[in-house]
């Protein structure tokens, strides 16, 4: 699920490719396939100026934890040993999009580190940016990229004006509802409620980027409305709006909505009553998303109706908050031990 075509290019670079960065080891030659690398997104876009993401590598490719995949090789161009070409190319919204660039390679101590220059081409458009990185081990990267989300949230693109007009999300401190995972662990929002494109546009909800098999809990306990999970975790739609999911009702009428589950991934039944932070079923692919994520959100009644969704805020999600209230996308939030249950 994913602001102006220049505000969402450039969006794009700072939420997703500004970590395309590419090292070497101290000798000259490849960088080592299977390394990962922590990447910080330079800028020379102020408002973009500081995030972050994992890169690994392959013998000739590169992939971002974000999912973007691309080539590299030697730039033999530059004259440099150790400098490096690099390009990918994706569709975003229909749109084609290409980033290419090149990188100069230092070795510091026993990490690598660069320096590198790139551009991304969108819809006729071109946007110059850099970036820099020092390699580290994969689970190392992600601790230090979730720390950095936290102490530095991006900036985010333009938000659908009409959905913010319901965006009013409250003291955490006050709220029923915990982070839909479980306590200790930390996930990355990948896409904010009322984000200007695509299947957000006029949500009050999240997705978090949760692993394939993933736990999920309930937030917040109340009485199973609905359930499916026959769907495979194959991306594809059975039909528009298809998923795995579940539905659980509160004491106040209000609905959770819990997505993009696993197939026969459901662990709860219609009629049966839950209780906050109980295991309620396990993340999957079902239902046409870009990878697996889990979708949240809360609707005011059951049945739901599409635009009658409410805004939700989380009492333990350890990160920062937006001027609503709201989760930043590309941030890592913590999910906090709850205390005692409401």
């Amino acid at each position: 699920m994913r602001p102006d075509e220049r505000g969402r290019s450039v969006a794009l670079v700072a939420m997703t490719c500004a970590c395309l960065v590419m090292a070497t080891a101290a000798s000259a030659g490849p960088p080592p396939a299977g390394r990962t690398y922590f990447t910080v997104f330079l800028g020379l876009d102020a408002p973009y100026a500081r995030n972050a993401d994992c890169l690994r590598f392959t013998a000739t490719g590169l992939c971002t934890s974000s999912g973007l995949c691309g080539s590299w090789a030697l730039d033999e161009s530059s004259g440099r040993e150790r400098g490096i070409r690099f390009e990918i190319a994706f569709e975003e919204g229909g749109v084609p999009v290409k980033i290419d660039g090149r990188a100069r390679i230092n070795s510091s101590g026993k990490r690598d580190t660069l320096a590198a220059t790139a551009r991304m081409l969108a819809a006729g458009q071109g946007l110059n940016f850099g970036f820099a990185g020092r390699s580290t081990g994969p689970q190392a990267c992600v601790r230090k990229w979730a720390q950095f989300s936290r102490r530095n949230p991006p900036v985010q693109g333009e938000k659908n004006a009409a959905c913010v007009q319901r965006a009013a999300f409250g003291a955490p401190a006050a709220s029923p509802y915990v982070l839909p995972y479980p306590a200790g662990k930390e996930y990355r929002v990948s896409q904010t409620y009322c984000y200007r494109h695509e299947g957000h546009r006029d949500q009050l909800a999240y997705d978090f980027v949760t692993p394939m098999g993933s736990q999920v809990i309930a937030a917040r306990g109340g009485v199973v409305r609905g359930t499916r999970q026959d769907l495979a975790d194959d991306a594809e739609p059975a039909g528009d709006g298809d998923h795995n999911h579940i539905f659980i009702e509160h004491d106040d009428g209000t609905v959770a909505f819990y997505a993009h589950l696993r197939q026969n991934g459901v662990l709860v039944a219609v009629g049966e009553e839950v209780e906050q932070g109980q295991l309620i079923g396990h993340n999957g692919a079902s239902g046409d998303p870009d990878s697996p994520h889990l979708h949240f959100g809360v609707y005011r009644a059951w049945p739901v109706s599409e635009g009658d969704d409410v805004p939700v805020v989380f009492r333990n999600a350890l990160g920062p908050l937006d001027e609503r209230g709201g989760l930043y996308e590309g941030v890592f939030y913590r999910a906090a031990a709850t205390g005692v249950a409401q």
